[in-house]
């Protein structure tokens, strides 16, 4: 935790009448080893309130590409330093030492937030672009994948998840079928996962003004997908969708410099779901992502079988 985040998360118990600003001193100054005094404890905590509150309401009139794009901040109010990105998992068609591998690279980095980057469901059973005859029936492939997500949900009880293509062909077949959104239940519901915070896209602002969007990317294609959803948008972009790209592109002109990461996928390569790439000469890339220093600093963490539940870090 940071200076600032400690002075926020205990300058909120002032204004409930728990705690002075002369404690918030106290204690920062000692956990912290600084010599901050009660007024300058006081303004900061009032900068960072406005910062905050600025930052809503710059994402509220953000204009990017999706129905959503919400302020990415942990419960408590706090942007988060160190955040994981897991990659696509298309469960139950997922690679076995994906939680694993997940949970290994969160604990490496000591991270303090968690982005499930989408598609946590393939839904081969109701795919619009043919299915295997012989596979799982949807009634069967929903027990195995809701078995997957309550491991995650075991682990990370209070992950941000944006929202997949896969995620939501329930909910397109629906539309086909004339079903009011009334009828179909939420994703929350689903999967008994009543903490997950489902969205389109996330925003993680720095207090220096540096944004990093966290999004899925449906509809996106080609190798800089993300590097262009970065121009477009002209912020750091940290997606998924993209099997075969886990890589990090940036672009730098005279005033400052971004970057689009894309973070791979943790599939079962040999699963039927993907027989459609299986003549395909580029394959998937197995792996997830990082970000530190509130968003500036990108990480993709291969995963290697070789080395099976270990990763190169760098």
């Amino acid at each position: 935790m940071t200076v600032n985040n400690r002075i926020a998360q205990l300058g909120s118990l002032v204004g409930d009448g728990v705690l002075s600003w002369k404690k918030v001193s106290s204690v920062v100054n000692k956990e912290f080893d600084e010599d901050l005094t009660t007024n300058a404890c006081r303004k900061r905590y009032r900068r960072i309130v406005n910062s905050r509150q600025s930052s809503v309401d710059h994402l509220k009139s953000l204009a990017v590409p999706y129905r959503e794009c919400v302020p990415l901040i942990s419960n408590d109010g706090d942007i988060p330093e160190r955040v994981a990105v897991f990659s696509d998992i298309q469960a139950p068609f997922h690679h076995p030492d994906s939680v694993e591998f997940f949970y290994n690279v969160w604990d490496y980095f000591d991270c303090d937030m968690e982005v499930f980057i989408g598609d946590m469901v393939d839904y081969h059973a109701i795919s619009a672009w043919g299915k295997d005859p012989d596979g799982l029936d949807v009634s069967r492939e929903m027990q195995l994948a809701s078995t997957t997500i309550e491991q995650l949900y075991t682990v990370w009880p209070n992950a941000k998840v944006c929202l997949g293509n896969h995620d939501e062909r329930p909910q397109r077949l629906a539309y086909k079928a004339g079903l009011s959104v009334a009828h179909i239940r939420t994703f929350n519901e689903t999967f008994g996962t009543p903490n997950w915070h489902w969205k389109m896209s996330f925003l993680q602002q720095a207090m220096d003004g540096t944004e990093t969007m966290y999004v899925h990317g449906n509809g996106k294609g080609g190798n800089t997908a993300a590097l262009n959803m970065a121009k477009d948008n002209w912020c750091n972009v940290v997606m998924g969708h993209i099997h075969t790209n886990g890589c990090i592109n940036y672009h730098n002109n005279r005033k400052a410099s971004i970057y689009g990461m894309n973070v791979g996928c943790m599939l079962k390569l040999d699963s039927y779901a993907f027989s459609y790439a299986r003549h395909h000469t580029k394959k998937p890339i197995l792996g997830m992502g990082v970000t530190l220093d509130y968003g500036k600093t990108p990480l993709f963490i291969p995963y290697d079988p070789t080395e099976k539940l270990l990763f190169r870090a760098f």
